[in-house]
């Protein structure tokens, strides 16, 4: 019997790298373990009942966020991870045959929850840099009548970052959704971000993660905009979407946000570091070192061969970072002491 939809027969499962490597710079996660007065207040927190179902709006946890983030006005809804956001957007902004504006390349999952949705992709192809000309996104947004736009800032593969001014000039000029996933924007330097933005614009959610701060583990994620864009997520989710071990742990986490404010700079200033040690690497080698402001550094080669080869030749060396784009390296940033091993083996090898 042909039992399973057709939609999902040709999707791939994701698969992620679960081999122990001596150091791991493949999965954009914080280097950092909750230690200390972190480790505290995860112990404190999960010392409750567990007999009852978790909060389903979270409250306590939104609270927190929008302290730590200093969004008191803005509305909020929670999900295990942003990812389950996204997938919550996808399935129910869309109905079968509805187009979506997604830019190129960019997160993967976006377009895997759109097949999901049986939604129509409609693809912007940036430039050479990986650069977005927000008036011809614009544009073709509106030819295309498309349900909403989703884009990550900064970027995940390559780093590029747009400016506040440019995003709140295309979410005023089209007449849909905007989605904006700032899952990295912890790390970026300048006035870049729209969160505090997002509940004064009627069409657009920004989406948030600790996930990259040093908290994967717990899976939370965030949704930010107006009462009914926000509500309007709230109503779809499953009712105990978000489990309260996670709750508690992420509300204790970031009543101390200050301490993980110190190891964001940390690790922005070991990217500047490592970015800069690459591109002494790499000069006249035919690599380009991509702008970056996220935690994150993307080396784009010339020759796409290369880039597989010292991929593997890495492994080799128990050495993890991520091959994308066909022709990319992505070098998560981590420990100082991590970095100077990898950028040792790596010289080498090149």
């Amino acid at each position: 019997m042909d039992i399973i939809p057709s939609k999902i027969q040709t999707i791939e499962e994701y698969k992620p790298n679960k081999t122990d490597y001596r150091i791991r710079l493949d999965a954009n996660e914080s280097p950092f373990v909750a230690d200390g007065i972190l480790e505290e207040h995860m112990r404190q927190a999960v010392k409750t009942s567990l007999n009852r179902y978790p909060d389903p709006l979270a409250e306590e946890l939104c609270e927190a966020f929008k302290k730590a983030y200093g969004i008191e006005s803005a509305s909020v809804a929670v999900g295990n991870g942003s990812d389950e956001l996204i997938s919550i957007i996808c399935s129910s902004f869309v109905s079968k045959g509805d187009k979506v504006l997604v830019v190129t390349p960019d997160f993967s999952m976006y377009e895997f929850y759109l097949s999901l949705a049986e939604a129509q992709v409609v693809r912007y192809e940036k430039n050479g840099d990986y650069e977005i000309d927000f008036e011809a996104l614009a544009e073709l947004a509106k030819s295309e009548e498309v349900a909403f736009c989703i884009f990550s800032n900064p970027c995940n593969p390559t780093g590029r970052t747009y400016s506040r001014e440019q995003i709140l000039s295309f979410v005023e000029s089209v007449p849909m959704p905007v989605i904006v996933d700032e899952a990295y924007m912890d790390f970026a330097g300048g006035d870049f971000s729209v969160l505090g933005d997002a509940p004064f614009h009627e069409n657009l959610i920004v989406l948030k993660t600790l996930s990259k701060i040093g908290f994967a583990a717990l899976r939370i994620g965030f949704a930010v905009g107006d009462e009914p864009l926000i509500g309007a997520i709230r109503r779809v989710k499953s009712p105990y979407n978000v489990n309260s071990l996670s709750q508690w742990t992420a509300t204790a986490l970031l009543s101390d946000f200050d301490i993980v404010k110190q190891r964001i700079e940390y690790i922005k200033e070991n990217v500047k570091a490592l970015s800069s040690s690459l591109e002494a690497l790499t000069a006249g080698k035919g690599i380009k070192i991509m702008p970056t402001e996220a935690n994150f550094v993307t080396l784009r080669f010339d020759d796409g061969e290369q880039a597989s080869a010292l991929f593997e030749a890495l492994k080799e060396k128990d050495i993890s970072v991520r091959y994308t784009l066909g022709r990319c390296l992505r070098i998560t940033c981590g420990l100082k002491e991590e970095n100077e091993e990898f950028l040792k083996v790596f010289a080498s090898l090149l």
